[in-house]
């Protein structure tokens, strides 16, 4: 009990000790990326104007949120709407300890440490920027999933769509999650099969055959197969089906994704370089994981030697594949730091040809890494789903893969998951104060 509280403690120390830093240098009403947009979205539903900003890519479920708190009078400052933000994080944070709790009791303190501080994420927590809700939402109706109230877990997920379209995926995600874990892995009716001694003239390999026609006369037939059982699995969660055509009309009478500055985020277009960057960033951000796993890569690369093959497939799509050319990732950008990595890379070819060395050890690394349940590995189809029709190389829309898998992925070796903390602590920090001096924009 007594180390219990004492992590507790030492959890509430990182936590509040890093957000009084945090706000430290950010009590300025000067404004950061898209926080203008955003701010001024909420300004308007403020003052009684719903006219949406002309580059408000996103739905206004974000914006409508925070106009329902900030009502009164001299609340609706740039620094109140950060704190407004910020306790929104606290509750993402709550909710991702709680779906800890429950899919790693013995490791959740670790894994929120790991979650408050991940990089890619920390700065967001105390942005205007929707990120953080919309990831919330997503916690929220993940943690139902795991409660087994699949209707509330609906009702989150289809809310966190309007705030961020992209999370259409993530509905589809625990729509499938559902039928995994209710069906296939427990309640998938099965075949019925002879009972063992259940009559001496049937041999004893006989008892776990199917029965034949004979032999189910007068036996309760009604066992739907597995066919049968994504029938029912769709009609008991309707609602995941109605969101989905929902959500299909809504791009088709919008005609794309992002509701303001289409042309910057063009509809039904694939690209690989938001995938190639996430690979990268998990190589550097889960270090300690990936040197800890070279040995079982050594042993995964002898047991399966045809992923080589698959390897050399993908560098040959790398070569045609890896430029970053987006508007919004050029040079004049370069004040957003990853855009100072793009611009290198599309200037130096055999540099950027070179980075296919982290991008193929970090695909052999997540495939020795275990998922504490079968049904999270369709974290990686649905991360891939989520980055491919985008041109814009965006590191945000990581955040929810990586927090996902942070959560998901069985603990390592207590040396490796401390060094983790520790990297995630620095790095944060570091580029809290960068954003501070106006340095650069994470």
């Amino acid at each position: 009990m007594k180390n219990k509280i004492i992590i507790f403690c030492i959890l509430i120390f990182f936590i509040l000790g890093a957000s009084l830093y945090s706000f430290h240098f950010l009590k300025t009403d000067r404004t950061y990326g898209d926080e203008n947009i955003h701010s001024w979205q909420i300004q308007q539903f403020r003052s009684g104007d719903f006219k949406l900003h002309p580059n408000l890519t996103t739905l206004p479920g974000y914006h409508y949120l925070m106009y329902s708190f900030i009502r009164i009078p001299k609340v609706a400052s740039i620094h109140n709407m950060r704190i407004l933000t910020f306790a929104f994080g606290i509750l993402a944070l709550l909710f991702f300890y709680l779906c800890a709790k429950i899919i790693s009791p013995g490791d959740a303190d670790i894994k929120t440490l790991q979650f408050f501080f991940l990089p890619i994420l920390f700065q967001y927590f105390f942005l205007i920027y929707t990120d953080v809700v919309s990831l919330l939402f997503v916690l929220i109706a993940l943690f139902f999933v795991l409660k087994k109230h699949n209707i509330i877990s609906f009702v989150f997920i289809f809310a966190s769509i309007l705030i961020r379209q992209t999370n259409i995926i993530w509905l589809l995600f625990i729509f499938v999650a559902i039928f995994l874990r209710e069906y296939q892995n427990n309640n998938l009716p099965q075949p019925l099969l002879r009972k063992e001694g259940n009559d001496k003239k049937f041999p004893p390999l006989a008892n776990v055959l199917p029965l034949t026609k004979g032999e189910l006369e007068g036996v309760d037939t009604q066992c739907p197969g597995r066919l049968g059982g994504v029938f029912t699995h769709c009609k008991k969660n309707i609602l995941f089906i109605a969101g989905i055509m929902a959500f299909g009309a809504f791009i088709f009478l919008n005609k794309g994704f992002a509701l303001g500055d289409k042309e910057m985020h063009p509809w039904f277009s694939f690209h690989m370089g938001n995938i190639y960057i996430a690979l990268i960033a998990f190589f550097f951000l889960f270090l300690p994981l990936n040197i800890y796993n070279f040995k079982k890569i050594v042993l995964f690369i002898k047991k399966k030697p045809l992923v080589l093959g698959f390897l050399f497939i993908l560098f040959l799509v790398y070569i045609f594949t890896s430029t970053y050319m987006h508007h919004y990732n050029e040079e004049r950008y370069v004040f957003y730091i990853k855009n100072v990595l793009l611009v290198f890379l599309n200037k130096h070819i055999i540099i950027r040809l070179l980075f296919f060395i982290p991008i193929a050890y970090s695909i052999l690394s997540l495939c020795v890494t275990k998922l504490h349940e079968k049904w999270q590995y369709l974290l990686y189809p649905a991360s891939i789903l989520l980055l491919l029709p985008s041109s814009l190389i965006e590191h945000r829309y990581y955040i929810i893969p990586f927090s996902l898998f942070i959560l998901f992925k069985k603990n390592q070796p207590k040396w490796i998951e401390y060094s983790q903390i520790a990297i995630f602590i620095i790095a944060s920090l570091g580029i809290m104060y960068g954003l501070s001096q106006e340095k650069f924009f994470f």
